[in-house]
């Protein structure tokens, strides 16, 4: 009797019968799982992996390359200079935007006697521009910080002045040129300059005030004009504020400058109401290759010499 007592409760028995189903439900979700991980890495076996760099290291891992060409192995070490190569990009990749005097056109509106023109730009924030300034100063006659921009349709603006300025350009006997632009961080704000143009009057003179009192802080001799994505819908609106502005510069005897980028749609040096009150056009000649094409030259001599004669011939 005892040994019949021990089969009926074996270790195994499952009278209930719910042991098999549950057993059954556990292999089938341990095979699939086991199956999609061996589809992913059979995939991996046949996909080339991509390392996807960001922006700035393609265009170090570019330089890099341009400049073993220029100095290969079996040519003369350079000399060793205090400066690390990757701080001397990062110099040069800001710089490229707005800071090479060499690589920009200007335009005057009419005739003007006198010394030529050097524009340079300074970017804010670069420990090389100021360094790079006081080296230059005497080869330059105008500087164009980047110190202003449109925050919004209000007329309100955003001012990053760098105060070392003032004092060194009025020692150098340099003309003081502020850079106001539509660009806050690294985004274009084109509505910001589509409202104002929309804007009444009031909202306007607000906006005229604001550029003039940070003139008068500066001691600048004008403003030099860079908005950029602006829809070429609202050029003749853009075209009326700019000669309002103009005229609110020259009457506290101040200078409008304007920069006109080949190949962009919205170009004010076209409107006749914008010529008559600009005393300057500055050519922005650098973006020959842009960020989405094939790598090429950021200003090549014929592209930049076409350019310029286009220029003048407006």
């Amino acid at each position: 009797m005892s040994d019949l007592s021990d089969r009926t409760s074996f270790v195994f028995s499952d009278p209930s019968g719910r042991r098999w189903p549950r057993l059954r439900r556990i292999s089938l979700f341990a095979l699939a799982t086991v199956f999609v991980g061996v589809m992913l890495f059979a995939r991996t076996l046949f996909v080339t992996p991509q390392l996807r760099l960001p922006l700035t290291l393609r265009q170090l891992k570019g330089q890099l390359k341009s400049l073993q060409k220029a100095n290969p192995a079996s040519a003369p070490k350079p000399v060793p200079t205090a400066i690390p190569l990757w701080e001397k990009f990062g110099a040069a990749r800001k710089a490229n935007k707005k800071s090479a005097a060499a690589s920009i056109a200007v335009v005057p509106r009419k005739a003007v006697a006198g010394r030529e023109i050097h524009l340079a730009f300074y970017r804010n924030g670069d420990p090389y521009s100021y360094a790079s300034l006081e080296q230059h100063a005497a080869q330059i006659t105008h500087l164009c910080p980047e110190w202003m921009a449109v925050v919004n349709g209000m007329g309100d603006l955003q001012i990053d002045a760098d105060n070392r300025l003032a004092k060194l350009t009025a020692a150098k006997g340099i003309a003081l040129m502020p850079l106001l632009t539509n660009l806050l961080g690294d985004a274009w704000q084109p509505e910001a300059i589509e409202n104002l143009a929309n804007a009444p009057g009031p909202r306007q003179q607000h906006f005229f005030h604001n550029v003039l009192a940070a003139l008068r802080s500066a001691g600048a001799t004008g403003v030099v004009l860079d908005w950029e994505d602006v829809d070429p819908n609202y050029t003749d609106k853009i075209a009326n504020l700019v000669s309002n502005l103009a005229d609110a510069l020259h009457h506290e005897g101040r200078e409008l400058w304007i920069c006109v980028n080949p190949g962009e749609a919205l170009d004010l040096s076209v409107s006749d109401k914008v010529i008559e009150k600009t005393d300057r056009f500055v050519a922005l000649l650098y973006d020959e290759t842009s960020e989405d094409e094939a790598p090429g030259a950021l200003s090549s001599r014929p592209w930049f010499e076409g350019c310029g004669k286009r220029a003048r011939l407006h």
